[in-house]
């Protein structure tokens, strides 16, 4: 094929289609080409390379981007969960929220849905950038729930290949995005893996655009404005966090909790009407409020607050109970022990544990 005898062409489209012949001509298509022509390191090829960044090319440089970024435009514009309620969509209405909601299973099995089908091209996007040259040496975040101000990795690190993007891991690895959400913690002591991070960053940066652009995507905006209320977060805090899209509105965490009351009054009252125990399961209610001081602060070991309200249905043990009378437990043994506490002395050794264990207790 001779350039010199190529027809005169003057449209555009004729001269892309003529191109794309020439191009098939030699066993290519223009991805290919395209993509070997960036990565060829023969010298001519690379001086033509040189020329984008150059003046005399930058303009037409400046166009191809233009194009690329309009195509990845479109592309985050067309991501997003599936419309509708659940489970066919990922709208999840508050007043039918149930406690299989916040299982560790089902909020892994919405974040891989989220990150490999609903939006991967904004979660690698985001990935691969916190992924570049990323340390990634484990953090010791201390004990109990003390928290790390450890923002830097360890300089003694170099660094760190890429995590790859969804689909690119082989069989026997397991995906940051099929573990669990929030990252699965080492049962001992507490470790996390800061290779994890990226993959949790991404993970809820995702959540908080598809909540942004269509509020009726709100699985991890539910999940957190019931758990920020439980934990006595303030109104005021959590009305910035819904700004952002991080929870939802205060109303919203209500509507969500009255529904688990709803489901949780027909499971005490089911627990409650068992006749065959001689004791009822007991109702316990825990209000906590206390800081836990560090004396000898560092790093890893800092002062932290604790602060919310947990509640639980105790049900004795079956078989702690068969070792007591069943009569000890009538409604006619508890008014003779409530007449004989009228006159029974009380003794500060009766509240304190013994030195020594003791045959008989004084309780």
């Amino acid at each position: 094929m001779c350039i010199e005898h190529t027809p005169p062409i003057s449209e555009i489209s004729e001269k892309l289609l003529y191109i794309g012949k020439v191009i098939a001509k030699f066993n290519l298509d223009p991805k290919r080409y395209i993509t070997a022509f960036l990565q060829n390191q023969h010298k001519q090829i690379v001086l033509h390379h040189r020329l984008w960044g150059a003046q005399i090319g930058w303009r037409s440089t400046l166009e191809v981007l233009h194009t690329i970024k309009g195509l990845a435009q479109e592309i985050l514009a067309a991501e997003g969960g599936s419309h509708g309620q659940f489970p066919a969509g990922t709208y999840y209405n508050s007043s039918k929220i149930t406690p299989q909601f916040f299982y560790e299973e089902a909020k892994s099995d919405r974040v891989a849905r989220s990150v490999r089908e609903d939006m991967p091209f904004l979660y690698n996007l985001i990935k691969n950038k916190i992924n570049q040259n990323q340390m990634v040496p484990k953090v010791k975040f201390g004990g109990s729930d003390s928290g790390s101000d450890v923002d830097e990795p360890s300089q003694a690190a170099t660094s760190a290949e890429p995590t790859p993007d969804i689909g690119e891991s082989s069989n026997d690895e397991i995906l940051p995005s099929e573990r669990r959400y929030p990252q699965a913690q080492d049962a001992k002591d507490e470790i996390y893996d800061r290779t994890d991070r990226p993959h949790v960053i991404s993970a809820t940066i995702c959540a908080m655009v598809s909540f942004a652009t269509n509020r009726r995507d709100n699985a991890l905006q539910i999940q957190n404005s019931v758990v920020l209320l439980a934990c006595g977060v303030t109104e005021r805090v959590n009305t910035f966090l819904n700004y952002i899209g991080l929870s939802s509105s205060r109303r919203t965490a209500h509507r969500a909790l009255q529904a688990l009351g709803i489901i949780n009054k027909r499971k005490i009252i089911r627990i409650m009407s068992d006749k065959k125990s001689p004791l009822a399961p007991i109702i316990c209610m825990d209000n906590i409020d206390f800081e836990e001081s560090v004396h000898e602060k560092s790093v890893e070991k800092t002062s932290q607050m604790f602060h919310g309200t947990w509640g639980y249905l105790h049900v004795v043990d079956r078989e702690l109970l068969e070792k007591f009378n069943p009569d000890n437990f009538s409604i006619d043994k508890y008014n003779q022990s409530i007449l004989e506490s009228e006159t029974m002395p009380l003794k500060p050794s009766t509240f304190l544990q013994p030195s020594q264990p003791a045959a008989t207790s004084e309780l």
